[in-house]
């Protein structure tokens, strides 16, 4: 994401007083765009968009997207050149409770933002916020891409799944190209996983249901907690927004459609890591237990496949869940002291972005030696993300400088938390001889090939086959290293 880009721009944001509409709104804020926010009263009570002072630094419309009449007449009058679209029901168990209106949020209040953005010039950009529950989603263990179908057994994923279908229709019969006589405008869905952070007091969402226990000194009653969600921080997938939002702008219907920007797969853990993690960080540990009264269908397993979105937008995901829950607990307790809570957010969100530069200059700094070192260069740095295996780029001793998305997968760490460390030590590698004499092979032959054994972030011990390889005639100090690990 680029900061230079958003200041001065006129962004017109649905949604903007819940809980990813309130942090995005400030984000825009302190990147200087000029945000005109369109949505309900906050709702819940506490919120975040009061207790931030969102409103302080933007304009803010009432009004309901399923108010066709009124949202094109603010649209209309507003005139922006981006339109962020977060307004919706977001509650699964809520659906079941309301699924008329549901639907008419999530399908229809779609149907009207787009409607009116067809009616309006000067609108170059419009991101339509979804849902990973999207998809018709069969319980695999591996991540969904953007073309496979959509969904839905309940109320609000089916909604979201349509919502999906209403912006392809949209975005095809429209908008792009000379189907809009007012100009093409680039549209495009974002689908991210379970967002939690500091600020969501929403019911039925299991952090927020963990910090109410908390507050009232009660027992967590947990519906399910043997179900793996996809947890990642707000900031994670609202920098994707951005960042989408700005090609659409810059490169049009190249970035149209679907996109993925979920968590990296050592974020998928279940909700009793979480209830038991995120307990634990505020001295409660164990306070829990399984809720065993009737519940409504969820589902139990579900991720997002990025590789998209990291190859395209060069996005990537931040923070590794802990993180994300020390995020959120820090944010608790800047609450319960009495600190002004948007200089606490928009702290978290500088970091964030300092995070964020500092993962950009890593990255540069692999590029350069990947590209320095091997002969195919970054080109075939970035061929490893389409192979089967975990695969790392390392120097000799171990440092480890690229870590593909098998090797997230298979092992456990996110590509930021591993780079960096010492593969030997990470991984805890058990070698079928002497290390000096494998690396002497190397150097000389240019590859090594055996069976190690590999300890996982969870701690279980995998039997892999390794291919190790190196540019012929490099000195010991500087090689690169392309290890290749299958089970």
């Amino acid at each position: 994401m680029d900061p230079e880009f958003w200041f001065g721009k006129s962004v017109f944001l649905t949604g903007h007083t819940g809980f990813k509409g309130s942090w995005l709104s400030l984000w825009l804020q302190c990147l200087g765009a000029e945000v005109v926010g369109y949505g309900l009263e906050p709702p819940t009570k506490p919120a975040l968009y009061e207790l931030a002072r969102v409103g302080e630094g933007m304009t803010s419309i009432s009004g309901d997207v399923r108010d066709r009449s009124h949202l094109q007449s603010v649209i209309a009058q507003q005139q922006p050149e981006i339109v962020l679209h977060l307004a919706a029901q977001p509650i699964v168990r809520e659906s079941y409770r309301n699924p008329v209106d549901t639907f008419s949020t999530n399908v229809m209040g779609t149907v009207h933002l787009l409607e009116a953005v067809r009616h309006v010039e000067g609108i170059r950009a419009v991101v339509c916020i979804t849902s990973d529950k999207c998809y018709d989603n069969k319980e695999w263990l591996w991540g969904y891409r953007e073309y496979e179908p959509m969904g839905g057994r309940d109320p609000y994923s089916s909604s979201k799944g349509c919502a999906e279908l209403v912006a392809k229709a949209y975005r095809t019969s429209f908008l792009e190209g000379d189907r809009n006589p007012r100009g093409s405008v680039a549209v495009a869905t974002a689908r991210a996983g379970n967002v939690i952070g500091g600020g969501d007091w929403a019911s039925d969402r299991l952090v927020p249901d963990i910090l109410r226990s908390l507050a009232a000194g009660e027992r967590l009653l947990v519906r399910n907690p043997q179900a793996v969600r996809p947890w990642q921080h707000v900031l994670d997938p609202l920098n994707g927004y951005l960042v989408l939002a700005e090609r659409l702008y810059l490169d049009g219907e190249t970035y149209s459609g679907g996109w993925n920007f979920g968590p990296p797969v050592s974020n998928s853990r279940s909700v009793q890591w979480v209830v038991e993690h995120l307990l634990s960080l505020f001295g409660a540990p164990g306070l829990w237990q399984q809720d065993e009264r009737s519940q409504p269908y969820e589902d139990i397993q579900l991720s997002l496949d990025s590789s998209k979105a990291r190859q395209r937008l060069k996005w990537n995901a931040h923070l590794g869940l802990e993180t994300a829950l020390e995020w959120v607990a820090a944010w608790m307790r800047a609450l319960q002291s009495g600190s002004d809570m948007r200089d606490m957010s928009e702290a978290q969100i500088r970091e964030f972005m300092n995070v964020m530069q500092a993962a950009t200059q890593a990255h540069t700094e692999m590029a350069r030696f990947v590209t320095s070192q091997t002969p195919a260069g970054l080109e075939q740095a970035q061929l490893f993300e389409l192979t089967p295996d975990a695969t790392m780029v390392r120097r000799v001793d171990g440092t480890i400088v690229y870590w593909n998305h098998h090797a997230e997968a298979v092992y456990g760490w996110s590509k930021d938390e591993a780079i960096g460390r010492v593969s030997h030590a990470l991984l805890r590698t058990e070698f079928p001889g002497s290390l000096e004499a494998m690396e002497n092979q190397l150097l000389t032959n240019g590859s090594w090939e055996g069976d190690l054994v590999h300890t996982t972030r969870e701690g279980k011990r995998l039997n892999v086959r390794s291919y190790w390889a190196v540019q012929s005639g490099q000195a010991l100090s500087n090689a690169a290293v392309v290890e290749v690990n299958r089970i």
